[in-house]
């Protein structure tokens, strides 16, 4: 959402903010995500509720306007600060109790929220500007908060035992509690749970102080700025210490955490707005995406199918390079060997400047056009996972070589060669090209004009360019300074070896059947 809004906010520190504002979400996004698959290996059923939910706000993004979902996110954001207030101020009795892993994640994410208070209303005011259509809004979007909420409590109360759960993860829900209260009664076997609110042992005066405060933060000329902050934590708070430990790989806390100038300069070195995004999307954060070469344990990336992917790929080019070297040394051949490094070459010159653009200059022509998913051997700081090295030698081999064994380039030359190889190489990688982002082994920036138009889950630059165009060019280069030189040495081998073994056969022929005197044949016999 911030992508699309960036072409329309003109003034520089709105558009600071705004990279502030995504990148901080994007940190909240990967600690959340690495909280829920760790709910999802321990209940795999809340899959489904996971789907649901995400299934929501793609219709959400599908059905609504730009304006509609960055009013959506300033009402919703105007609320966390007397809401994470008062929850602040009680931890003692809303979280000390409860598991400090899970505790200090949430502690974490309510201080980081209250922090950047007033970020999404910036955001709104400087590209839409209209309080009442904020104000007019809001009962449809908190209508729609309130239904993901209940279809991810419904889904706690559907996959996850009541003896683990101990609660009904509906009761915040007045209808719910009152539904199950008559049920129970005459049928005390369809409870769900006890019906615990979250906030009944708080003062009354507490609550209504939030509630007000939530009130009048939907109001015309709200100014979250001018919100009471929590109380807590302070510097030194246990809580808030454990926040940096008990989580590996969630952010540090507030204390802890770089200055937002120092943020820039980091996301300003590696992490383009874009691609940042789009590694929020993917489940990892771009300031933590390592460094030249990182190694992840394969069981936990993202899907079973992402080592299974990359494995295959890397032994498959492996096994492509060795062909390559027993052909030069058996035949004396190094067409193989000059594919398999032209195709590697060809990777460094092309990705580079497609994962850096800033860094080459090229940011306003290029920008990020897509970003893989961490695997479990990546470089250039999360950017270039080792299957993809591998793939361009691998792909482009076995497309040379159905084209180079049918004899195409012998009967008609470099040039239809190689835009065969260009039609073989596409129909395979297309197969690969449009899995990939369903698979989430990539994410395209569609907001990118360069990516437009999409062929279904593909851009059709991608589908030209990387399918059919590189492959085509390198194996008519390939072929023409070196192949058809090696297939006219061993055409002219094979002609003289030919021609040796028509004259040698007449010549034993003769020899064998020709009688010599005295070899004891005679007439009659």
């Amino acid at each position: 959402m911030i992508m699309q809004t960036k072409s329309r906010i003109s003034d520089p520190e709105v558009a600071e903010e705004a990279v502030a504002f995504m990148r901080q979400e994007g940190h909240h996004s990967t600690a959340h995500r690495q909280h829920v698959k760790a709910l999802i290996r321990r209940y795999p059923g809340l899959q489904n509720t996971l789907d649901a939910v995400i299934g929501e706000f793609d219709l959400l993004t599908e059905a609504t306007s730009l304006n509609y979902r960055l009013a959506y996110t300033a009402d919703l954001e105007a609320t966390f600060t007397p809401v994470f207030k008062l929850m602040l101020d009680n931890e003692a009795t809303l979280f000390r109790p409860g598991d400090d892993r899970v505790a200090s994640l949430f502690i974490w994410h309510f201080v980081e929220e209250v922090e950047h208070r007033s970020s999404a209303l910036i955001i709104f005011n400087s590209v839409v500007g209209s309080e009442l259509y904020r104000m007019r809004m809001a009962p449809s979007i908190f209508a729609h908060v309130m239904k993901v909420i209940r279809i991810a409590c419904a889904g706690f109360n559907q996959h996850v035992p009541l003896s683990e759960r101990q609660v009904d993860s509906l009761s915040m829900f007045a209808m719910h509690r009152t539904k199950q209260k008559i049920l129970t009664s005459f049928a005390p076997y369809l409870t769900k749970g006890t019906m615990p609110r979250a906030f009944d042992h708080l003062q009354l005066g507490e609550q209504l102080v939030a509630l007000g405060s939530v009130f009048r933060s939907q109001m015309p000329n709200h100014n979250p700025d001018h919100e009471k902050l929590p109380h807590w934590p302070t510097s030194g708070s246990s809580v808030t210490t454990t926040a940096t430990t008990a989580h590996a790989g969630t952010p540090p806390n507030l204390r802890q955490r770089p200055s937002r100038s120092r943020q820039g300069q980091l996301m300003a070195e590696h992490c383009s707005p874009t691609f940042a995004q789009l590694a929020t999307e993917l489940g990892f954060s771009c300031q933590e995406a390592g460094g030249l070469v990182e190694f992840r344990n394969p069981a936990a990336l993202e899907n079973w199918t992402l080592p299974v992917l990359e494995w295959t790929i890397i032994v498959g080019s492996v096994l492509a390079l060795e062909l390559a070297i027993v052909r030069l040394r058996r035949n004396g051949d190094p067409t193989n060997l000059v594919l398999w490094f032209g195709a590697t070459a060809y990777l460094f010159i092309i990705e580079p400047p497609l994962y850096f653009p800033a860094a080459f200059g090229i940011e306003e022509q290029v920008d990020t056009m897509f970003a893989h998913n961490v695997f479990t051997v990546d470089f250039m700081w999360g950017r270039l996972p080792l299957y993809i090295i591998a793939i361009y030698p691998l792909m482009a081999t076995l497309a040379f070589e159905i084209v180079r064994m049918l004899g195409v380039f012998r009967k008609y030359g470099p040039l239809l060669g190689a835009v065969c190889v260009g039609f073989v190489h596409h129909a395979f990688y297309e197969i690969f090209d449009h899995l990939g982002p369903q698979l989430r082994w990539w994410e395209w920036s569609t907001s990118n004009p360069i990516n437009q138009p999409m062929f279904d889950a593909v851009p059709l630059p991608s589908v030209v360019v990387f399918a059919a165009l590189w492959p085509m060019s390198l194996a008519f280069c390939v072929q023409y300074f070196v192949g058809r030189h090696v297939d006219a040495a061993s055409t002219s081998r094979a002609s003289v070896g030919v021609a040796h073994h028509r004259d040698r056969p007449a010549g034993l022929a003769g020899y064998v059947h020709s009688p010599a005197p005295g070899d004891g044949l005679r007439d009659g016999q």
